[in-house]
């Protein structure tokens, strides 16, 4: 065993020995006396454990160890990673922040609350912190910040300046965006029907001027609610795949869908979600539907679905063809739940579910060769939910997790780069888009507590702004580098299965941030007025909204955060096109959810 292994081990104890009952104790001390003493030991073992943790694996990383492949990423699901320091991380949990976290852990007696970290814009939006006349009002800038785009890369510079046209399009409840390598379609995969039990996919052609308008919609016949995409460029295929089989539709307008399927892995890859992805396999493509052949032999089999398949159409019958390939991995235990190809090397950048396989894993598979890791990446303490690469680095990827965190990679060393801070500990983060225009290396991350999409820039190490998705939660996110157009699919999260808003109030809309009216930038707020500081007359009148409008009482931001305030009410997908002279005056609808429950 090697020194560095021999070292965690000895940690492992340690940590183990936190919050064991001291039997030697003073009889004589009382029992509160004894547990704040104990408290108090068991924080600083857990300090100093933690910093000599994080010093083996960075010097095992620095002189190359193979070891590192040993190494678990994460301790407990509701804990943050500890692959990288201060100095190398954006608003990472240091120390002491950790141990007010863990101290819930700790002290029995102690509520469970979270920590608050500070950051973000507070205060009313302001035209004078906009960088540019074009930068689109949705967008809420941090200030003072020299950014890595310049006048010599044009394209950048709209991107960093929030220069960008905003299209919407009404979706199902979104869970996957995928766009094909070639950049001619988009697809969504969701829930929508009875409950939203029922798979959903819609399909946009990206060449044309504003290619929401060209919506696809399908119900693939799937038992279960779709959970993976993939696309076929050359054949202009979509495929949506749930735990049984694979569908897959044409990408051009009129023709039927297909089956490929279905999907049989062997028992040491029995978690499909994503495995066929990217794989190179040969297929055929019968078409079948209400007036095609039923593929193979036999009836599928539809007890044990979800979904209202009363009339016996709603569930596709068909079994479907056997697969032609099954790719074993050579770990037994790889349990993947996320999975990207990378185009360079071919191999598959994979993230494991962690409350299946007991850690918190993401490595590179090389289907290819026996499915054997290629590498192992660390610094993840909760499951990799979205894997992203982009043209303009062919070494580097990025990573979002269900612990709130974006990390980026190197694909030559294991632990991330940088580790950008979504939501501040508190919030899932279920995307992250890596991309370069002009070279310039950026990243767009989403929040679902946040009801946002923050833009970073990754040189200087900082949050550039903010971009508003009216009250909805970011579940995926996609980018169009031929286009410069980032799409973003969002959730409205104050509407339930049946279509019923709820927890919505009269809203307060300031007048210079009414679209109603129209967006007037010389009517900016001054800086000092910010709407909780209004009076109670003022609040009042304010409610006597004249059009009607509704606002979430949970919303995360208020209606003056953003210099146009609407809120969508339903699910959205935003397309938002970065260019150097946008028509800003185009902006989302205003939706219609209302204080009474009303039906979608």
């Amino acid at each position: 065993m090697s020194r560095w292994i021999d070292q965690l081990g000895t940690l492992s104890e340690k940590l183990g020995t936190i919050g064991d009952i001291d039997e030697d104790g003073d009889d004589d001390m009382q029992d509160d006396d004894r547990s704040e003493r104990k408290y108090e030991s068991d924080k600083k073992l857990l300090d100093d454990t933690l910093r000599q943790v994080c010093e083996v694996v960075r010097n095992a990383s620095t002189e190359g160890a193979g070891e590192l492949e040993q190494i678990s990423d994460g301790m407990y699901d509701f804990m943050p990673s500890f692959a990288h320091g201060n100095e190398e991380s954006l608003k990472a949990m240091d120390s002491e922040s950790f141990l007010v976290f863990f101290k819930d852990y700790l002290d029995p007696n102690v509520s469970r609350n979270t920590i608050r970290a500070a950051g973000g814009a507070s205060g009313p939006w302001n035209t004078g912190t906009q960088p540019h006349a074009k930068s689109i009002c949705l967008s809420r800038f941090r200030q003072r910040l020299t950014t890595s785009a310049t006048d010599a890369t044009p394209l950048a510079q709209a991107v960093y300046q929030a220069r960008c046209e905003i299209t919407d399009d009404r979706i199902p409840v979104p869970s996957k965006m995928l766009i094909s390598s070639g950049q001619s379609c988009l697809a969504v995969i969701g829930a929508g029907g009875w409950k939203n039990r029922d798979p959903m996919l819609q399909c946009y052609l990206l060449g044309h001027d504003n290619p929401l308008d060209q919506r696809m919609c399908f119900s693939p016949g799937l038992s279960e609610v779709a959970y993976t995409l993939a696309t076929d460029e050359d054949r202009k295929l979509v495929f949506a795949a749930d735990s049984d089989r694979v569908k897959s539709y044409s990408a051009h307008p009129g023709l039927p869908g297909v089956l490929w399927g279905p999907v049989r892995p062997s028992r040491r890859a029995d978690y499909p979600r994503g495995a066929w992805q990217g794989a190179r396999v040969e297929y055929r493509l019968p078409q079948h539907g209400p007036r095609g052949k039923r593929i193979d032999k036999g009836k599928y089999n539809t007890e044990n679905s979800m979904r209202d398949n009363d009339d016996g159409e709603e569930i596709e019958a068909s079994t479907g063809n056997t697969p032609f390939t099954v790719i074993e991995f050579a770990d037994a235990t790889l349990n993947p739940a996320v999975w990207h190809r990378h185009a360079p090397t071919g191999n598959m950048l994979c993230g494991t579910n962690g409350r299946r396989s007991g850690v918190y894993v993401c490595v590179s598979v090389d289907l290819e060769n026996g499915g054997r890791y290629a590498a192992r990446y660390l610094g993840h303490g909760r499951d990799v939910e979205d894997i992203s690469t982009s043209e303009g680095d062919p070494n580097a990827f990025a990573t979002a997790g269900s612990g709130g965190y974006a990390r980026l990679y190197d694909l030559r060393q294991p632990l991330p780069v940088v580790t950008f801070d979504q939501g501040h500990q508190l919030e899932y983060c279920p995307a992250a888009v890596l991309v370069h225009p002009d070279g310039v290396p950026t990243l767009f991350t989403a929040g679902m507590r946040s009801e946002q999409i923050k833009m970073w820039d990754i040189r200087a190490k900082a949050t550039v702004y903010e971009l508003s998705t009216g009250n909805n939660a970011v579940a995926t996110m996609a980018w169009d580098s031929k286009r410069s157009v980032l799409y973003a699919a969002t959730e409205c999260e104050y509407m339930d299965r049946m279509g019923y808003h709820h927890d919505y109030r009269a809203a307060r809309i300031p007048k210079w941030a009414d679209g109603k009216q129209g967006y007037k930038a010389e009517e900016r707020p001054d800086e000092d007025d910010d709407d909780e500081d209004m009076d109670d007359n003022e609040e009042e009148e304010e409610e006597e909204d004249e059009f009607g409008r509704c606002w979430p009482e949970k919303a995360h931001r208020g209606e003056s955060h953003f210099g146009y305030a609407f809120d969508v009410g339903d699910h959205r997908i935003y397309r938002y096109a970065f260019k150097e002279d946008p028509d800003t005056t185009k902006l989302p609808t205003y939706g219609d959810a209302s204080t009474r429950q009303s039906h979608w």
